[in-house]
C-alpha cells in the first residue's frame, strides 16, 4: 500500500526522534497562534496534523496511508460541514470512478469533461443557492487539475491505486483550508511515500514549515510596510515601490505552498519544492522554472512533451517554440479556470491577462530559443563565487517580470501606462536612491545561490549531531517568533513600536488594501472563504451602521434619519431635524452670528466617537467663546457623511447647505480621494442616477463611468485632478455672489501610510485657486494607535479629533483676514 521503495526501513521504535521532532512541531504551533497567521481554521488544521502526526509514526506502516486518507476526509467534514462536505465527496466519488471505469481512455476524457462542464454550470448557477460559494472553491482546489494527472496515472498503469490513494491524493489534509493548493502529480505523490529514511522526510518537512512561517511573516511587512495599490502611483519613488512590492506579495502563495508540502511530509510525501528562490532568476525560463514548480511540472506533463513529441517531425527548433507557446496559452485558460472555480467568475477575456501570457510567452520563447543555439551549451558558467554578469541578467529578469507582474494586477491598461508616464517627474534625488538600489540588488544577485533539487532518497538516519545543531538553530528561530508574537513583548517596547506589532500580527490598515475595485490576481486567489475560515479577530462589521442610513437614492447616496438619538459604533449620536449630526439649528442665520458648514467623510462625521467629541463640535465651542467676547454667535453645522467625495460634498451644499446662508464653507478632501470618487460613480453606474453637473457629468461620460457608461471606476485615476477641479469650480459657482468664502481642508486618516494621490489631490485644489486648510500632518511623531477608534478601525478616536480641531482652529485663525472669519479677526 506504499509507493515509495525504502519502505522496509522503518524503525518504529525511535521515541526519542519522535519527541524532538515534536517539540519542534509545537513550537512552529505557538509560532502561527501568537503571530495570528493565516486564521483559526488553518491554526485548527495544523493541530490535527501535529496530533495526527504522532499517531501516524506509531501505526505499523500499512496503516500509515489510510490513517492519512481518514485524517484528511475527516478534516474536509469538519471545515466544511454537512451537507457541503456531503456534496464534495460524492463528486469526487463520481470523478474518481469515472477515471477507473472499464472504458476506453478517450471515452472516460470525453465523460470527465461533460461532467467537469456541468459541474461549472453549477458553480456558476444562481439556483444552487449558498452552496456553490462554500463548496465550489474547496471542490475546484482538489479536482479541477488533479483529475488530469489521475485519469492519466490510471492509463498509464505505472503507479499503484487503490481506494486509499485516491482519497489521499485528492483529499490531502490542508486542501480544504487552501484551494489555491500546489498542483500535486499522482505518480511523484506515490513515488516519493516513503520513499527515504522516515525521520529525514519529516525533518524535511519542519524546514519547509518553518520557511512557510518566515514568509507569510515576510508577507505581512510587505503588505502592511511597502505595497500600495497601483492607482495612487504619483511619483517615481511610489512607481518603484509598487512594481516590486506588488510582485513581492507572491511570498503569500509561496508560504502557504512551503506550509502546505511541510504537513504533507510529516506523513511520509517527500515531495519536491514548490518555489525556489524565483527573485533571483537569472533569465525569464529559469524564472518559469523557479516560480511555481508543480505548475512547471504540470504543464510539462500534459502540454509540453505530448506537443513536442507530435511536433518533432518538423523540426527540434519549431517543436520547442510551439509546444512552449502551447503550454502559455494552457496556462492563460486553465488560470482563467482557476479563478473560476475559487473566485466564481472567469477572466479569459481580459486583455490584461492576454498580455502578460503573451508577453511572458514571448520573453520564454525567446530565451529558449537563445539557449538552444549551437555552441550556447559549451560555454562555461560560473556556478560559484560572484558574478558581475549573473547580478546584472538577474536584474534585467527581475525588472522584466516585475514589471510585467503589474501589468497582471494593475486594474486597467490606461491606469497602468499613466502609472508609468509619473516617473518623468523624477528628481535627482530619486535617481541616486534608484541607482543604489540597483547596485545593492546586482551585488547580491551576482552570487549562485542554486537550482531547486529533491535530495537523493537516504536510507539511513542521521546522526544525533547533525539533528541537535539543526534543530537547536530551529527553536532558536521558533523562539524568537514566538516571543514577538506575544503581547507582553510589545508592551515592553515604547509605544511608537506598538504599530509594527500590529501589522505584524496582520491588523490595521494597508495601503495596498485600501482600494475599491483593484486586487491581484494570487490576492483573490489566496483571500480567505468567509464561509469556512474563521478570522483570529472577528473583521469590523459596518452592516447594522450603513443601515442607519437608509436606501441609497439618488446622487447624494446617504443620509442620516432625522431628529434621531442613535447608538453609532457604541457612541451616542444625535441628528437635528435637518438630518445631520449635532444640535439643532435654524434655517435662517441669527442675526451677529457667524455660520461655518463643513463638508466630509466618516472621519469628519465622528465615526466611532460621541457628539460632545467630534472636532466640529469641539471647533464651534472654542470659536463661540472668541465670538460672545464681541458680541457675536459662532455656529459649526457638520454635514459630513460616511463615504462621501468631494463631488458629493459640493451636491450636498447645492442641495441643502445654501440654504443655510453659511458665510464660510469648508470642503475635505483626502489623499485617497480617488477611492470615495470610486466609490460614489460605481454607485452611479449601478443604479443608473443622474450627475447633478453637466461639467462633471461630461467629465464622466468621457472615460466611460457615467449612467449608461461601461468603463471600470478605475478610469477616473486618468481624469481624477479634472474631476475634482470641476467639483471645486461647482462649489465657487454656488458661493459667488451670497457673500460666503470657500476654502478645502486637506485631511487623512490616521494610520494609512504613504501619500497615495495627495499630489494630484493638491494640484487639484491649486488649480481651484481656493485656499488650502493643511490639517494632514497632524499625525506625524505621534504614536498613531493612541489616535484611532480601535485597531481595526483607523478613524480618529476622541483624541484624534481634538488634534483635528485644534489644527483647524490654527488654520482659521492664520487665514482670517483671507476667509473673513469674523469672531477671529475681531471685525464685524
Amino acid at each position: 500500500m506504499t509507493g515509495g521503495a525504502l519502505t522496509s526501513e522503518y524503525r518504529t521504535g525511535d521515541w526519542s526522534r519522535v519527541v524532538v521532532l515534536v517539540g519542534q512541531l509545537v513550537l512552529a504551533l505557538a509560532a502561527v497562534y501568537a503571530l495570528q497567521l493565516e486564521n483559526r481554521t488553518v491554526f485548527a488544521v495544523l493541530v490535527l496534523a501535529v496530533l495526527g502526526f504522532v499517531v501516524h509514526d506509531r501505526l505499523p506502516p500499512k496503516y500509515r496511508l489510510p490513517f492519512f486518507a481518514t485524517l484528511s476526509l475527516g478534516s474536509t467534514v469538519a471545515v466544511l460541514g454537512f451537507p457541503g462536505s456531503l456534496y464534495v465527496i460524492g463528486v469526487g466519488a463520481t470523478l474518481i470512478a469515472v477515471c477507473h471505469a472499464p472504458l476506453g481512455y478517450r471515452l472516460r476524457v470525453v465523460i470527465l469533461l461533460v461532467l467537469g462542464a456541468a459541474l461549472c454550470w453549477l458553480r456558476a448557477w444562481p439556483g444552487m443557492g449558498d452552496t456553490p460559494a462554500l463548496v465550489g472553491p474547496a471542490l475546484g482546489g482538489m479536482f479541477m487539475f488533479r483529475t488530469v494527472l489521475y485519469a492519466k496515472s490510471v492509463n498509464d498503469g505505472v503507479s499503484p491505486h487503490g481506494p486509499w490513494w485516491a482519497v489521499a491524493y485528492f483529499f490531502m489534509m490542508p486542501n480544504v483550508c487552501y484551494p489555491f493548493f500546489p498542483v500535486v502529480d499522482y505518480d511523484t505523490f506515490v513515488a516519493t511515500h516513503y520513499d527515504s529514511e522516515r525521520f529525514r522526510i519529516y525533518d524535511r518537512g519542519l524546514r519547509y514549515i518553518l520557511r512557510g512561517i518566515l514568509q507569510l511573516l515576510a508577507y505581512r511587512v510587505v503588505y502592511y510596510g511597502l505595497a500600495m495599490d497601483s492607482l495612487y502611483v504619483d511619483t517615481p519613488g511610489e512607481l518603484l515601490r509598487y512594481v516590486v512590492s506588488n510582485f513581492l506579495l507572491y511570498t503569500k502563495v509561496s508560504g502557504q505552498f512551503h506550509l502546505i508540502v511541510g504537513i504533507l511530509s510529516l506523513y511520509g510525501f517527500r515531495l519536491p519544492e514548490t518555489n525556489h528562490l524565483y527573485v533571483l532568476a537569472s533569465s525569464p525560463t529559469e524564472f518559469w522554472r523557479r516560480i511555481n514548480i508543480y505548475w512547471k511540472d504540470f504543464m510539462l506533463k500534459v502540454v509540453y512533451t505530448p506537443s513536442f513529441f507530435r511536433l518533432r517531425r518538423y523540426g527540434q527548433t519549431f517543436a520547442i517554440v510551439a509546444a512552449t507557446v502551447m503550454v502559455f496559452i494552457a496556462s492563460w485558460f486553465l488560470h482563467s479556470y482557476q479563478y473560476f472555480w475559487i473566485q466564481g467568475e472567469w477572466q479569459i477575456m481580459s486583455r490584461r491577462n492576454a498580455l502578460f501570457w503573451g508577453i511572458f510567452a514571448i520573453l520564454v520563447v525567446g530565451a529558449t530559443i537563445w539557449e538552444i543555439q549551437p555552441g550556447r551549451r559549451q560555454r562555461p558558467r560560473t556556478t560559484k563565487g560572484w558574478s558581475l554578469r549573473r547580478g546584472v541578467t538577474t536584474l534585467l529578469t527581475f525588472g522584466a517580470v516585475a514589471s510585467l507582474w503589474s501589468l497582471w494586477n494593475a486594474e486597467t491598461g490606461g491606469t497602468w501606462m499613466m502609472m508609468w508616464s509619473e516617473a518623468r517627474r523624477g528628481t535627482l534625488t530619486d535617481w541616486v536612491a534608484f541607482a543604489a538600489l540597483v547596485s545593492c540588488f546586482v551585488a547580491f544577485a551576482g552570487f549562485a545561490w542554486g537550482a531547486a533539487r529533491l535530495e537523493t532518497p537516504q536510507s539511513e538516519p542521521e546522526p544525533w549531531r547533525t539533528i541537535a545543531i539543526r534543530g537547536g538553530r530551529r527553536v532558536a528561530v521558533l523562539g524568537v517568533l514566538v516571543m514577538v508574537g506575544l503581547p507582553a513583548f510589545w508592551n515592553a517596547l515604547p509605544d511608537r513600536y506598538g504599530d509594527i506589532g500590529d501589522s505584524l500580527h496582520g491588523r490595521g490598515e494597508s495601503a495596498a488594501g485600501f482600494a475599491l475595485v483593484q486586487r491581484g490576481y494570487y490576492q483573490a486567489l489566496t483571500t480567505e472563504n468567509d464561509r469556512t475560515a474563521r478570522p483570529w479577530v472577528p473583521p469590523p462589521n459596518y452592516t447594522h451602521e450603513w443601515e442607519v442610513f437608509g436606501p441609497q437614492k439618488d446622487f447624494l447616496q446617504r443620509e442620516y434619519p432625522r431628529s434621531a438619538v442613535i447608538t453609532f459604533r457604541g457612541r451616542r449620536l444625535t441628528t437635528n431635524r435637518w438630518g445631520f449630526r449635532g444640535h439643532d439649528y435654524e434655517l435662517a442665520k441669527p442675526r451677529d452670528t457667524y455660520r461655518i458648514e463643513i463638508y466630509g467623510a466618516s472621519d469628519l462625521m465622528g465615526w466611532g466617537v460621541g457628539d460632545q467629541q467630534v472636532f466640529s463640535t469641539l471647533l464651534e465651542a472654542a470659536l463661540d467663546s472668541a465670538a460672545r467676547t464681541r458680541g457675536m454667535r459662532a455656529e459649526v453645522m457638520n454635514f459630513s457623511v460616511p463615504g462621501t467625495s468631494v463631488a458629493q460634498e459640493v451636491a450636498l451644499l447645492a442641495n441643502r447647505g445654501m440654504r443655510f446662508q453659511p458665510d464660510l464653507v469648508l470642503l475635505s478632501v483626502h489623499p485617497y480621494e480617488l477611492w470615495s470618487l470610486e466609490e460614489t460613480f460605481h454607485a452611479v453606474q449601478m443604479f443608473k442616477w443622474s450627475i447633478p453637473d453637466t461639467g462633471l457629468s461630461r467629465l464622466a461620460s468621457g472615460a466611460g463611468v457615467d449612467a449608461g457608461g461601461q468603463g471600470t471606476p478605475a478610469n477616473l485615476r486618468l481624469i481624477e485632478a479634472p474631476v475634482e477641479e470641476r467639483a471645486l469650480h461647482w462649489a465657487a459657482q454656488l458661493v459667488q455672489g451670497t457673500g460666503a468664502r470657500l476654502a478645502v481642508m486637506e485631511v487623512r486618516l490616521p494610520d494609512l501610510p504613504g501619500d497615495f494621490n495627495l499630489g494630484t489631490v493638491r494640484q487639484a485644489v491649486r488649480e481651484s485657486g481656493l485656499p488650502p486648510l493643511d490639517c494632514t500632518g497632524i499625525w506625524q511623531g505621534k504614536v498613531i494607535r493612541e489616535y484611532r477608534v480601535s485597531t481595526v478601525d483607523t478613524h480618529p478616536n476622541a483624541a484624534g479629533h481634538a488634534l483635528l480641531a485644534n489644527c483647524l482652529l490654527q488654520a482659521l485663525q492664520a487665514n482670517a483676514a483671507a476667509l473673513n472669519v469674523l469672531p477671529l479677526a475681531g471685525s464685524r
